[in-house]
């Protein structure tokens, strides 16, 4: 709608109704005079021929025709009048005379109206007064003739000039009366707009800061009103801003003491941060030495523990030893994980992923904290149920810390009954599932209030507790992380009272095929197995395990159930019965132990809630049965199974001493090898080549590429920093050759791995990475995984755990080998790397480093590969202060080495 000022708008309200009324009158009265002209032409014409009938019927009555023309001329003398015609009865025209002067113009327009009347003969007819049908009404109505008809033909020129002149007149009186409205309009609207526009200046000034207006004040009415409205507001204002400048005045001033208050407060507070920092560096230096401090113990208990397992064991101290080498990795790994809070807070806490076995993880787990829940008469149950995929791609030490947090939590507040770990499929897609885990208990429970306070750091429910309980509060808080790093979340029920549930979940990719499945197992079909627990979610465990391996088994809760099953004709090959050694379970056992006196025909196992050697061989030599401890592990009741059940089957026999072989096997595999360092090349080809796959090995890039120009590989093995064309344009060429349907796995080597790193790999097409110095075992598993199941690619990464020595892969005579080449490149990198440092080209120095860090690995120079990696690290990171002193010490490192060579030699 259009903006219109007041001007406008008064201009509109006195036009528009004024228009409108004049436009309907003008209207009305332009029809009606219309019409009155239209009707008086009609009257005229219907007039004039009436008067011609009358006039004309003696002299078509007698054929005077001379009378007739003497009428006619006499009509024509007006002007309007065209033609007279007069015809007779029977239509023969008498008289057809047409006005000269209107006959051209008549001619032209056409532009007539006829008016006619019929000339009628009076006849009155005379009757004797004797006349008996005589009546009054044939004398007052003569009888009537038609003689015959006159029709006039009048001009309408004169009528259309005359509605012309009605319509001129009327529209030339609306127009003076339009006009006389808007003058009056304008003069109206100026006396309104006047005073307004005086205001709107005033307006103005007022807007600039000129508060001084002053209006002169010379309208009447309404006007005068708002101007002594709008002269009362600028004084209003002007008083308003001298007051406001006052009060802003004393607020300036009181912010100057606020801002040198701040001031000195943000000084402090610098201080402080200061101080912090200090405190914070202090405590990093802390715990690093600490760390180092706590790691060189453990690492001596892991170092005689692996010596240990050389030596020759029994079967219960070959466990006992693997129970102390699991808990002390742990406690490497919980280590890790205490020192790097900071790291979980900040959000930098990355995990390491790889192919894993989920059932053995959670056993791992069961089987550390067994000790401590067997103490307390605690049983440990675990129920992993069958739709769970086993294999899976996700961080198993992760899952197995969260799972010490929460179990050994369940066993430190309860007193006694059993823990349940289930293991349960939430959701499934075509690449990923969502696991969740639960641990329930029966302790104490947590009431609603108190589970608000958990999952924070150094959060217990009350310091009582913490005297009663022990701990910091810390486990919760890094299981909570750590599940929201493995993309799930972690939460708790629970009632006072009634013990609680804590549960986790985790999203996790899984294998397409089938390999991570349970499957039942052809050496036990149609055997059938007998279980004898009383605790029914035990028994359920266990009747898990045993129906995904193809047996058929028959659970009982009551011994009755079971004696009567054995003495009928049901068929049982295995009973497994659960003890608690006391005195109703000896005799329950003593009856059974006698049943197979009699019938030989089956087996026992005994399920006992200890770990203790000295217990187990008590009751394998007492009751001469097999003994297993709980919690159970799959594997050890598979492997009792097959003792029992096919102890001299040669298919089983041939599986057992075949099976790890096949599994690491390689055997018709064709790899490619692209390393440029000799000492990692040599020693990667070997471990290929024992394994019986068929390998090419080139030292850069253009070579790789050359390579897969012509040769067809099943798997590139690449490093990533090498000469001439690095791991990355290499991989990013291959895939840019590669079909649709042609998808070669590609697994990068590399002695540090950064997150930057990381993604730039991933994204050049790298389906997986290894750190230097990589685990044989899951070198040759991860080749295997990728050549099947070329979908599962670009998100694999792992590297060696910090707990576990590499080098113990690597046999003797291959690491003696590739020492002595390490001897040889010694004085070669030396030279190099005091050139790079001389001239400060930290970049040469960094790719010199890093293929020297790579290759001592493999070697056995860990005081040398300590230093090279400490200068690895610190060129990576930019510590340009600290690279002399670092480079000292490699230095120091070879020299030592080189002198330890040559005695040796001696």
């Amino acid at each position: 709608m259009i903006n219109l000022g007041i001007k406008g708008r008064i201009l509109l309200l006195a036009l528009i109704p004024v228009t409108g009324i004049a436009l309907v009158l003008s209207t009305y009265f332009i029809h009606s005079q219309l019409q009155s002209l239209d009707y008086a032409l009609n009257n005229h014409g219907q007039a004039l021929a009436r008067h011609l009938a009358i006039a004309s019927e003696y002299a078509v009555f007698s054929g005077n025709r001379e009378i007739l023309e003497a009428l006619a001329k006499q009509a024509l003398s007006e002007d309007a009048v065209v033609t007279i015609i007069i015809t007779d009865k029977r239509g023969v025209t008498l008289l057809n005379f047409r006005n000269r002067l209107a006959e051209t113009d008549i001619d032209e327009r056409q532009k007539i109206r006829i008016f006619s009347q019929p000339i009628i003969q009076q006849i009155i007819t005379n009757l004797d007064e004797d006349e008996a049908f005589y009546t009054e009404e044939d004398s007052t109505n003569p009888i009537q003739e038609t003689l015959g008809w006159v029709a006039v033909k009048l001009s309408l020129d004169t009528l259309q000039t005359e509605k012309n002149e009605s319509i001129f007149n009327s529209l030339l009186i609306t127009l003076l009366g339009i006009i006389l409205s808007l003058l009056l309009a304008i003069r109206l609207g100026r006396g309104l707009t006047r005073p307004l526009l005086k205001l709107h200046c005033a307006a103005e000034e007022i807007q600039r800061g000129n508060l001084d207006v002053h209006i002169k004040r010379e309208s009447k009415g309404e006007m005068r009103t708002l101007e002594e409205g709008f002269q009362s507001m600028a004084t209003a204002l002007r008083k308003s801003r001298k007051n406001l400048q006052q009060q802003i005045g004393r607020a300036t001033a009181g912010l100057h003491e606020s801002i040198q208050t701040v001031e000195q407060q943000n000084t402090e507070l610098k201080q402080a941060r200061q101080k912090a920092l200090a405190a914070s560096e202090a405590k990093s230096v802390f715990l690093a030495n600490m760390s180092h401090e706590l790691r060189t113990p453990l690492n001596g208990i892991l170092g005689f523990t692996r010596l240990i397992q050389k030596t020759h064991l029994t079967s219960e101290q070959q466990d006992y030893i693997e129970t102390i080498e699991k808990s002390a990795d742990n406690l490497l790994h919980l280590l890790n994980d205490i020192l790097d809070i900071s790291k979980i807070e900040a959000g930098k806490l990355t995990l390491q992923k790889s192919f894993c076995n989920l059932s053995s993880t959670i056993d791992d787990a069961l089987s550390l904290l067994a000790p401590a829940a067997q103490d307390k008469g605690i049983e440990l149950i675990s129920l992993f149920y069958q739709d769970v995929p086993e294999t899976l791609f996700t961080a198993a030490d992760r899952i197995r810390q969260i799972m010490l947090n929460l179990i050994g939590n369940a066993i430190k507040f309860s007193s006694a009954g059993f823990i349940v770990i289930r293991t349960m499929l939430e959701e499934e897609t075509n690449e990923r599932v969502l696991i969740r885990i639960s641990v329930t208990d029966q302790g104490i429970g947590i009431s609603a209030e108190n589970q608000k306070k958990l999952f924070h750091n150094f959060e217990q429910l009350d310091n009582s507790m913490a005297r009663q309980y022990k701990g910091v509060g810390l486990g919760l808080a890094i299981s909570r992380s750590l599940a929201e790093l493995l993309g799930g979340e972690i939460g708790v029920d629970s009632r006072e009272g009634d013990g609680a549930t804590f549960w986790f979940t985790i999203r996790c990719h899984k294998l397409q095929h089938k390999q991570g499945e349970q499957t039942p197992m052809p050496q036990f079909s149609g055997y059938s197995v007998g279980i004898y627990d009383p605790n029914e979610t035990s028994s359920l465990s266990l009747m898990h395990i045993l129906k995904a391996s193809g047996l058929k088994v028959y659970p009982h809760q009551h011994p009755e159930t079971l004696f009567r099953q054995i003495a009928s004709d049901t068929k049982i090959d295995i009973v497994i019965m659960a003890t608690s050694l006391d005195s109703q379970d000896t005799e329950i056992l003593q009856s059974l132990l006698s049943k197979r006196r009699h019938k030989t025909d089956f087996s026992i196992i005994l399920l006992v809630n200890s770990v203790d050697p000295v217990t187990l061989l008590f009751v394998r030599q007492q009751y001469e049965c097999l003994c297993i401890p709980k919690p159970l592990r799959k594997q050890e009741i598979i492997s009792a199974l097959e003792s029992l059940l096919a102890p001299h089957s040669p298919q089983q026999t041939a599986e057992i001493s075949t099976g790890s072989n096949a599994i690491d096997s390689l055997s018709g595999y064709k790899l490619l090898v692209v390393e440029d360092n000799a000492i990692n090349a040599k020693l990667v080809a070997h471990i290929l080549t024992q394994v019986g796959a068929s390998v090419s090995l080139v030292e850069n890039g253009q070579e790789a590429i050359d390579s897969y120009r012509h040769t067809s590989f099943d798997a590139i093995l690449m490093d990533m920093h090498m000469p001439v064309m690095n791991g990355i344009q290499a991989a990013q060429w291959i895939r840019s050759q590669e079909a649709n349907d042609a998808h070669i796995p590609i697994i990068g080597l590399t002695a540090s791995l950064l997150d930057t790193d990381r993604e730039n790999y991933f994204q050049a097409g790298i389906d997986a990475m290894l750190v230097k110095p990589a685990d044989n075992g899951h070198l040759i598993t991860l080749i295997r995984k990728l050549c099947a199941q070329p979908e599962f690619s670009q998100r694999v990464c792992a590297k060696t755990p910090p707990s576990v020595d590499a080098d113990t892969d690597t046999p003797s005579p291959i690491k003696t080998s590739l020492t002595s080449m390490l001897i040889k490149e010694i004085p070669d990198v030396r030279a190099k790397m005091q050139t790079a440092s001389a001239v400060g080209d930290w970049q040469q120095l960094q790719e010199i480093s890093h293929k020297f860090f790579g290759g001592l690995g493999y070697c056995d120079a860990k005081k040398l590969r300590a230093a090279a990696g400490r200068l690895h690290r610190c060129l990576i990171s930019e510590e340009y202060s600290t690279i002399t002193d670092t480079l000292a010490d490699v230095f120091m490192e070879m020299d030592r080495l080189l002198a330890s060579h040559k005695n040796d030699r001696a």
